[in-house]
């Protein structure tokens, strides 16, 4: 995956742990849902946010709406809602810092 797209497996497994945390904290009013319509989409924008976070010259938007067949406005929408339903925290906490260490550079 990273000689293809530029992603690191570290950071497929961050944007999962994204996720998940985002479905166990969502508050009951936001709009994050992880369905079977919404689980790829859910999936690439956790990723995303991910190699966001940690690498210095991220993918746009943009390049990811083209990578991955979607429109550009569903890509940002989704973002912003996943960002809403972690409340902007993308922090890990030690447990899942743990378990992502065992992915680290590879």
């Amino acid at each position: 995956m990273r000689k293809s797209f530029g992603i690191r497996i570290s950071e497929v497994i961050y944007g999962l742990l994204l996720v998940d945390k985002a479905v166990r904290n969502a508050p009951l009013e936001s709009k994050f849902r992880v369905t079977l319509d919404t689980l790829s989409m859910s999936i690439v924008v956790g990723v995303m946010l991910s190699h966001k976070i940690s690498t210095d010259k991220p993918f746009s938007n943009e390049s990811w709406a083209h990578i991955f067949n979607a429109s550009l406005s569903d890509v940002a929408s989704s973002e912003i809602v996943l960002l809403k339903a972690l409340n902007f925290d993308v922090s890990l906490d030690e447990k899942e810092m743990k378990f992502l260490e065992l992915f680290l550079d590879k």
